[in-house]
């Protein structure tokens, strides 16, 4: 299974910090310097960690950036707020363990 990274780069105010202890009480990774690494083995679970991406980000006040990192590819989205959040970190994550 591909490692994948990821974390909230200047979120402030200790945002990645939650972000990273909300993941890892999510089972969904576990919390490294600065991200949380987590092995998605198919897809639908990277459609789990987008959707778990998505509910803490919209659980916080103001903007975020997104940083996704794998062995097939990196991304950030800048500014996140949208309604289709979860699809998009989703696909992300994907790309970046290499399903697509």
């Amino acid at each position: 299974m591909p490692t994948v990274s990821i974390d909230l780069p200047d979120g402030g105010s200790g945002a990645n910090e939650r972000f990273i202890a909300f993941a890892v009480a999510r089972d969904l990774g576990v919390a490294e310097a600065g991200h949380v690494s987590t092995k998605p083995a198919t897809v639908a679970e990277c459609v789990d960690i987008g959707s778990a991406v998505a509910e803490f980000v919209n659980s916080e006040e103001g903007a975020f950036k997104v940083h996704v990192d794998g062995p097939g590819g990196e991304s950030t989205l800048h500014r996140i707020r949208t309604d289709h959040l979860a699809d998009s970190v989703a696909r992300l994550v994907a790309v970046s363990a290499g399903f697509q």
